[in-house]
């Protein structure tokens, strides 16, 4: 009865959805691919908080009913039920935008069939994504155990990209708004009004560094004190980890605004370095949120317990799912993957200079997509897999005998705290790789070339 009724209440949820593709589909309309977009986005946060909602609310006696696999985990272990159920909604999620990435390799124009694989078959697709999650209840639990470190892999190349965006958009923003500023300066009749650009930079290149600075103390006291004297064996590593990152921020600010960086580089400065340091600070915060109960048992009263529970799990889960959705959105926002602005200009011009008018389906046959469909999709699915590990707190399904557990391994906090230091380094090579090799052309590398 619980399994149904939850099954119920999922097909509930994507009935709407899956009417207004249907109706696009059946009436022979083309849905604008903006709008395409937008749908995705919509179906991955609807996956995405149901199996957040399933896993920390439904009771622990319908989560077992969801499939026989999961009355391998004790009837009361919601970590191992949450695991189990997160995993196989969002394995489902990942191998449906995989599949998409696959079948969209290449796509160049609106001309390729394949264009309405992006654009069409709403009903289908959707249709294909239920079956895919009701399919994979079945599973056996052997395959997800392997599944979770692959899991892990993505969610890792998924952090890499977070990374790739963090620098570009950090240096965009600094170098757009330094540039409104200093016109606004100049501009002989508003020099004498408050410059809005300067006050904006000011704003938030304190908040950013009042939050790491915040967020600093509030690692130093919850992480690194034993409240049971003796107790607390991650100690050494918490200090290490909360150490270095202060270290590496207030290198990081001397090199952005060091003169002969300024000098080559001049939209770099505190506000990007401010963008930095506040994302290492919570790479520092879900790294020790992830650390096995064994490091952290006797060191504070919000670390993570041996069923998974942890208010900085919380905190890191919520910080975690809206920059998730800040990268889904800019991915979906771009339209510049695979496609170079006189690409475009040359595509249109085709268009525009004809002599004769056209019909309006040969608008289709010269006109190139948007963006690149395959990377739009292998984004989506790193996402899923980054999303599943927020949701489990980078736990990974273990046996014991014939039951199931979890266990939340070493490799998650080594993964996320390498990844703040390359971030680290990312940033400083773009800031000082001009001043080392000035006759070298970086108009390519990160900030200095639109990616």
């Amino acid at each position: 009865m619980g399994r149904s009724s939850w099954l119920i209440g999922f097909c509930s949820c994507t009935t709407c959805r899956c009417c207004v593709g249907f109706s696009f589909s059946l009436c022979g309309k083309r849905i604008p691919v903006n709008v395409s977009a937008l749908i995705y986005v919509i179906t991955f946060l609807s996956v995405s908080s149901l199996a957040w909602a399933l896993s920390s609310y439904a009771p622990t006696s319908a989560l077992s009913n969801f499939s026989p696999e999961f009355s391998k985990c004790a009837s009361d272990d919601r970590s191992c039920l949450r695991t189990l159920l997160v995993d196989r909604m969002l394995f489902s999620l990942a191998l449906y935008h995989a599949i998409h990435a696959i079948l969209l390799v290449r796509v160049r124009t609106t001309a390729d069939w394949r264009n309405q694989i992006q654009i069409g078959w709403w009903f289908v697709k959707i249709f294909i994504l239920v079956l895919c999650i009701i399919i994979s209840l079945f599973i056996p639990n052997e395959f997800f155990m392997g599944y979770d470190w692959i899991a892990m892999l993505g969610a890792s190349l998924f952090i890499l990209l977070q990374i790739v965006i963090l620098i570009d958009s950090a240096c965009s923003w600094g170098a757009q708004w330094v540039k409104n500023m200093d016109e606004t300066d100049n501009n002989p009749y508003r020099s004498h009004y408050c410059n809005k650009w300067k006050t904006l930079l000011l704003i938030f290149t304190f908040g950013l560094y009042t939050f790491s600075l915040v967020l600093t103390v509030l690692l130093y006291v919850y992480f690194t004190n034993d409240y049971i004297p003796g107790e607390c064996s991650g100690s050494p590593y918490n200090i290490t980890f909360i150490t270095l990152n202060i270290v590496f921020s207030i290198v990081v600010a001397a090199i952005s605004v060091a003169p002969k960086v300024r000098e080559k580089k001049p939209d770099s400065g505190l506000m990007q370095s401010s963008v930095v340091t506040a994302y290492t600070t919570f790479l520092v915060l879900s790294s020790i949120s992830s650390e096995p109960y064994s490091w952290m048992e006797g060191c504070n009263k919000w670390t993570t317990d041996s069923n998974g529970s942890s208010k900085a799990a919380t905190v890191t889960l919520i910080l975690g799912a809206i920059l998730t959705i800040l990268t889904v959105v800019y991915t979906t926002t771009s339209t510049s993957y695979g496609l170079t602005s006189w690409e475009r200009i040359a595509a249109y011009s085709v268009i525009n200079t004809s002599d004769h008018e056209e019909p309006e389906d040969s608008l289709a046959i010269t006109t190139n997509v948007a963006y690149n469909y395959c990377i739009f999709h292998i984004v989506f699915a790193l996402g899923a897999m980054y999303v599943g590990q927020l949701l489990t707190n980078w736990q990974v399904l273990t046996k014991d005998d014939s039951s199931m557990m979890v266990d939340s391994g070493v490799a998650a906090v080594w993964i996320k705290m390498t990844s703040g230091w390359l971030v680290i380094c990312l940033y400083i090579w773009t800031l000082v790789s001009p001043v080392l090799f000035p006759d070298k052309d970086f108009t390519a590398l990160f900030c200095c070339l639109q990616l």
